[in-house]
């Protein structure tokens, strides 16, 4: 019986040291554990190809894609055109992130709004996050600029992997 409190001790010893050594050279950090894995979410432009008439009104929807896993708060979007080209009559709010954060604002050869979601009501889906309405005059492009962003839970870095622009065909 003296030498099973030794024994006893030496296991327990060995438990602790393999449980320590484990923990530390595990690869789930609290970060990793925290937030879903990023998927592919993008913005687009639809149609990505508009064949229009000179000088008539058209629209082109901007929508948010591959939502899944995340929990999307808000998107600040900004658009760049050729003044020379076309003019840009507004770009309004859709229906999917409801809540202007900052109303659609058109420059000289940029477009920009900033929208969120209801605090309780992240969104999960893709779909129509705003429209711009414009008026083409010639063959030309509308794409977004580096600066939009699109933030979720869990992520303190905008989770948008890409953007897809659209090509005006005037005929």
């Amino acid at each position: 019986m003296g030498i099973t409190g030794p024994i006893i001790f030496i296991i327990a010893l060995f438990v602790i040291i393999t449980i320590v050594f484990i923990g530390l050279t595990s690869s789930n950090d609290i970060r990793n554990l925290a937030a879903p894995p990023r998927k592919d979410l993008t913005l687009a432009l639809i149609p990505a190809n508009l064949k229009t008439s000179p000088n008539t009104p058209s629209t082109l929807s901007v929508i948010l894609n591959n939502t899944s896993g995340m929990n999307v708060t808000g998107a600040e979007i900004h658009l760049n055109y050729d003044p020379t080209k076309m003019s840009v009559n507004s770009i309004t709010e859709g229906t999917l992130l409801p809540v202007v954060l900052t109303s659609g604002q058109v420059d000289n050869g940029t477009i920009s709004i900033t929208l969120g979601s209801l605090p309780t009501n992240p969104v999960t889906t893709s779909g129509i996050i705003a429209t711009v309405t414009f008026i083409p005059v010639t063959t030309t492009q509308i794409s977004f600029a580096n600066t939009s962003v699109v933030t979720a839970i869990g992520y303190n870095t905008s989770v948008l992997k890409g953007t897809v622009g659209a090509k005006i065909q005037v005929r």
